[in-house]
């Protein structure tokens, strides 16, 4: 853990575990006539919940999301979720459950850098020739990454090990991303948080939210105005 935290000190910490809650009887009705005993009719079966929980032990923050079940699935489903809130380098603790191992493990592998060539593909489809810069994470580093935004003409640029301060800019977004939305929101399951997400990003953050370093404009408004100026660093597809 001390290693993790020197070679990335902004990393994430996550504890994280699922749980399954059994009630021995569900109250469905309780009927008396006046001046006789109360008849209590309960449910037969045991009712249950589950869900699946993750702990930031940096800061205390938690993320819980219900289930259906406890399977190797819903796992990976949840462990996406958080890959897709936390895309700084995270070091997740778990036990030695068999939901947690074989498949899961393989999937998480290949979803972090999906995700992130998912998130590349969509950047390519709005501009060209930029200059892509990220930290020194294996996603950003495998030649699956690099080939792409070398087959494009785009730049790459990398901040120096253990320097977040020189990808300050995107850190500090991801820091209003969360306390403006994750931390207020409720996601049923992977695809309703992206299309939560999709929405803050697309419509709450670009067209209503104004910035005060952009002069109390959205961003939308701005690029806008910069496009109508002809300023030489925004670049249209």
């Amino acid at each position: 853990m001390t290693d993790f935290l020197q070679d990335h000190p902004n990393g994430l910490i996550l504890a994280m575990d699922q749980m399954s809650l059994y009630f021995q009887a569900t109250l469905t009705r309780v009927w008396a006539a006046v001046g006789q005993t109360p008849v209590v009719a309960v449910h037969p079966q045991r009712d249950h919940v589950h869900f699946y929980g993750a702990l930031n032990i940096r800061d205390g923050r938690e993320i819980a999301l219900p289930a259906s079940e406890t399977t190797s699935e819903m796992t990976a489903n949840f462990v996406m979720l958080l890959l897709m809130l936390y895309p700084q380098p995270i070091l997740l603790l778990l036990d030695r459950a068999p939901w947690h191992l074989g498949a899961v493990s393989d999937l998480i592998a290949k979803t972090d850098q999906q995700l992130t060539l998912d998130a590349l593909d969509m950047a390519l489809t709005q501009v060209t020739q930029f200059i892509f810069h990220s930290d020194q994470g294996s996603q950003y580093a495998a030649w699956s990454h690099t080939e792409r935004l070398l087959n494009e003409d785009v730049h790459i640029s990398m901040s120096d090990k253990a320097r977040p301060t020189q990808n300050g800019l995107v850190e500090r977004f991801m820091r209003t991303v969360k306390e403006e939305h994750v931390d207020y929101s409720e996601y049923r399951d992977f695809e309703d948080a992206y299309q939560q997400l999709k929405h803050w990003l697309e419509v709450v953050y670009m067209t209503e939210r104004i910035h005060e370093s952009l002069h109390y404009v959205t961003p939308a408004e701005f690029e806008t105005a910069a496009l109508t100026m002809g300023y030489p660093l925004l670049n249209p597809a």
